[in-house]
């Protein structure tokens, strides 16, 4: 990682609800790693939307609090295309009992999930999708996300401007 982690103090909760997540369960010293992400502002001298990140890495033992480190759209070039790769994962095709044919069944000792707005044609809706294994494009895109993100990480929670 890029810096040491910061604790998650009362500043850091100034952003209110992240609109996603994604997450992994790794195989490795942290039983889970999570990353939010939320709107931190509209720049002021352009409009265009600033986007913080949060990862949270919470360590196997219990009993030791999550390391929580931070970036924003600002300063990591590679958040804005990370957003857009969760919004381009490819869902699975839904099938009933009987249509699996030929096809591995993906399984494995790591979960991933993304969470984030979606919408049909006349609703919004909060979509989640889940998988095991690391053969997914789901769990291919939160890794490749995980490792495009890695120098971008900072103990320095973001700022607004203006």
């Amino acid at each position: 990682m890029a810096s040491q982690a910061a604790p998650l103090t009362a500043d850091s909760k100034q952003f209110g609800t992240p609109w996603a997540t994604f997450s992994a369960t790794p195989t490795s010293p942290y039983r889970l790693i999570e990353v939010d992400i939320g709107t931190l502002q509209a720049a002021p001298e352009t409009g265009e939307l600033v986007y913080w990140l949060r990862l949270s890495q919470f360590p196997r033992d219990k009993e030791e609090p999550a390391e929580i480190q931070w970036a924003d759209t600002r300063s990591c070039g590679a958040a804005h295309l990370v957003i857009q790769s969760l919004r381009d994962v490819e869902p699975p095709r839904l099938i009933t009992p009987g249509e699996l044919k030929d096809k591995p069944i993906l399984i494995g000792g790591s979960t991933y999930t993304l969470r984030m707005p979606a919408q049909y044609d006349d609703a919004s809706v909060r979509f989640e999708m889940r998988t095991n294994g690391p053969r997914s494009p789901l769990a291919k895109v939160i890794n490749a996300s995980l490792n495009a993100l890695e120098t971008c990480w900072s103990g320095t929670v973001p700022q607004r401007e203006g």
